[in-house]
């Protein structure tokens, strides 16, 4: 990424950000709550794509996008174990246990607000705090995936031996349970 597109990126996520901080300031909690979960979402895929993950079979099967965040969140804790990866990481076990605690809440409460609308100011306090913390997971997940971009520019041999452990059992050909159970869930869509 040349200068002028990272200075672009860097606009683009002062101004997200900056979005997110004029919903909380006014609020409009669950714009935050959406905008903070999309981006979770998305910082999420990079950080596996960095990794490695999906696995080869998730990627055939096309179920990159189908994985859910808390699956994402798991898949990322697996890794935590490595090291050399993760020893200056902010992005810890429990940090990853408290986003996903967040991101069911935040779901808790989009569809509590879609059945009954009443109850959105009778909430309104937790729920400004929950948009706060979206907010700072959403940062601490932009600088863990910036950090990761620019240990895997310095130092590739340290991602060289990071497979995802989700890869297909080599020995007897059985999907991995995430994969089993995502396209289970498609398949059951789809009928």
């Amino acid at each position: 990424m040349d200068k002028e597109q990272r200075m672009k990126a860097q606009a683009m996520h002062k101004d997200f950000f900056d979005k997110i901080t004029l919903a909380i300031e006014n609020g409009f909690y669950f714009e935050a709550y959406i905008r903070e979960y999309n981006a979770m979402e998305a910082r999420m895929k990079v950080i596996m794509g960095i990794l490695g993950m999906p696995c080869e079979i998730c990627k055939k099967e096309d179920l990159t996008n189908a994985i859910g965040i808390g699956t994402k969140l798991n898949c990322l804790r697996s890794f935590l174990d490595n090291k050399p990866l993760f020893e200056k990481s902010k992005l810890t076990k429990k940090v990853l246990r408290q986003i996903n605690s967040w991101t069911q809440i935040r779901n808790k409460a989009i569809h509590r607000l879609y059945y009954n609308p009443e109850m959105y100011e009778e909430t309104s306090k937790q729920i400004r705090e929950y948009s706060i913390k979206g907010k700072d997971y959403v940062r601490l997940i932009y600088n863990e995936t910036e950090r990761l971009k620019r240990l895997k520019k310095r130092k590739p041999e340290l991602f060289a031996d990071t497979p995802a452990k989700c890869h297909i059992n080599k020995e007897t050909g059985a999907l991995p349970e995430t994969c089993e159970v995502v396209i289970k869930a498609m398949n059951e869509d789809a009928q």
